[in-house]
C-alpha cells in the first residue's frame, strides 16, 4: 500500500513525499505524539514480485542499521507491515514500512 498524503503509519503521519525508486518511496514524517520529524521509506508493494529477495534484504538494511551507532549513520526507530492496498484490498501484496531519523 502507498498511503495518500494524509495517511498515517502507526504514528506517524506522512508528509510530502523525500524520493522515490524502483522499490521504495521516502516520506516526511511527523510523529503524532511527541512531534519529531522523521523520514518513513516503505516499499512498493509490487517490488516482493518483481525482486523475489527484496524483503529479506529490506529486514537485512534495518537489522544492520539498528546494529550501528555513529554520528553520521541514521537510526532506525521503528519498522512494520500495512496490508493490502490503497483501496484497502485485503488480496493486495503487503508493504513494509521503516521510520529513521
Amino acid at each position: 500500500m502507498l498511503p495518500s498524503k494524509t495517511s498515517t503509519v502507526g504514528a506517524i503521519k506522512l508528509g510530502k513525499i523525500l524520493g522515490s525508486g524502483g522499490n521504495a518511496t521516502v516520506y516526511k514524517g511527523i510523529h503524532s505524539v511527541d512531534g519529531s520529524e522523521v523520514a518513513i521509506k516503505i516499499l512498493h508493494p509490487s517490488s516482493s514480485t518483481t525482486s523475489p529477495n527484496i524483503e529479506r534484504e529490506f529486514f537485512q538494511e534495518i537489522q544492520s542499521a539498528a546494529a550501528l551507532n555513529h554520528p553520521r549513520i541514521t537510526d532506525i526507530y521503528d519498522y512494520g507491515t500495512l496490508e493490502g492496498d490503497s483501496d484497502n484490498n485485503p488480496e493486495a501484496s503487503p508493504s513494509h514500512w521503516l521510520t529513521m531519523e
